[in-house]
């Protein structure tokens, strides 16, 4: 009887794993923030991680560790989270201005559409909500950056 390889035994189960989590009939994994609190505690996650994310771009400038290129790219995409940050929380502030005849079709679905012409808080809630253009580049960053610097140490290995 031929045995199933040890090496397949952690791909076959993520597999698995992957493919009973991407097959449910509901979910129950949307948290929604309780009014007003969850909202503030939500909105001071953003200032604390733009706060730090600033703050290690800073650090990684006054200790010149962006003389490495991984490191470098790791400061842009701080940089890029800060402002990932400053536009979500404001998204998340605007979002409060919108009304709800403001938005047509059943909520939470691909049907839904926000009326913009009604007022210039529709407009930036829209534009608002395109955060994404600055958290997927800082992602791609920072897994450039640490490629970058995976292959410093095993180029350093390598060479002794």
């Amino acid at each position: 009887m031929r045995r199933w390889p040890k090496r397949h035994f952690g791909l076959t189960t993520c597999l698995l794993v992957g493919g009973i989590l991407c097959l449910p009939r509901s979910s129950i994994a949307l948290q929604v923030h309780g009014e007003p609190e969850g909202l503030v505690i939500h909105e001071l996650a953003h200032l604390f991680f733009g706060a730090t994310m600033g703050l290690l771009a800073y650090w990684l400038e006054s200790n010149r560790f962006i003389e490495s290129r991984g490191w470098r790219n790791i400061q842009v995409a701080c940089l890029l989270l800060v402002l990932w940050n400053l536009v979500a929380l404001t998204g998340h502030l605007v979002s409060l201005q919108i009304q709800p005849e403001m938005i047509t079709g059943e909520a939470g679905t691909w049907s839904t559409i926000l009326l913009a012409d009604q007022t210039p808080w529709a407009t930036a809630y829209f534009f608002l909500n395109l955060d994404h253009l600055f958290c997927v580049p800082a992602v791609f960053f920072l897994l450039l950056g640490f490629r970058q610097l995976y292959g410093e140490i095993v180029r350093k290995e390598k060479s002794g």
